[in-house]
């Protein structure tokens, strides 16, 4: 009995570091993937996303904060038509830059592994710097060269949108490491880059200091 109500108490006390009023921040690293959805993966390989999140518990099940994450590809050879109607080898480099306010959702605040899902909303930046060269049969004009040439840098404003789920576990009463996947939907300008949207699903790891309570007490 003794050895059940030790372990309750203890339960208790690491639910209660992630209780109401609770603040945490966290890092985020890991992977990010162009998917088919309008073509990205066409132009850009696999790349990596990070990012600082924010977040103050409501309760023991619910949580909002905001996040802010950045996105880095590189980019794959692929063929790009020329404003003066000639074909080009292109690589592309993309970045993004996104600023979400956010929700979660803990479905088991309690128990050792945590699962969750989140959902945020927001803004992106989008950037875009391309490397062409004329493909046999075609030359720049005026100059009838072939060289590798910088095109014109392509920046684009939108909304931001994003959701997934992930998995958590307290390393002690303030560290908390955690295994998330996330959905992201930016907003392009169709102009630029042909598709009003880019989907990119991405999987990282996330390592947070959690604060605003007490920490547990010591051991017996």
């Amino acid at each position: 009995l003794a050895i059940l109500m030790a372990a309750v108490s203890v339960r208790g006390a690491w639910a209660d570091v992630g209780g109401p009023g609770t603040r945490r921040v966290s890092l985020e690293g890991g992977a990010a993937f162009p998917t088919p959805v309008n073509d990205f993966s066409d132009a850009a390989k696999t790349g990596l996303v990070g990012g600082v999140q924010y977040i103050y518990n409501l309760g023991y099940f619910t949580a909002v904060g905001v996040q802010v994450e950045g996105y880095q590809f590189d980019g794959k050879d692929h063929s790009v038509t020329s404003a003066a109607g000639g074909r080009l080898n292109a690589n592309s480099q993309a970045n993004a830059a996104v600023l979400e306010i956010m929700g979660r959702y803990t479905f088991l605040p309690m128990a050792r592994f945590m699962p969750y899902v989140h959902t945020g909303l927001g803004a992106n930046v989008f950037r875009q710097t391309t490397d062409g060269t004329p493909e046999t049969g075609f030359r720049w004009q005026p100059s009838n060269t072939s060289e590798t040439r910088r095109l014109p840098d392509v920046n684009s404003v939108g909304f931001s949108f994003s959701f997934g789920a992930g998995v958590e576990t307290n390393l002690s009463d303030r560290l908390v490491l955690g295994l998330e996947s996330t959905w992201r939907i930016l907003g392009v300008a169709k102009d630029a880059y042909g598709a009003s949207t880019l989907n990119i699903p991405s999987v990282a790891m996330r390592l947070g200091w959690r604060f605003g309570q007490e920490p547990l007490p010591p051991g017996p």
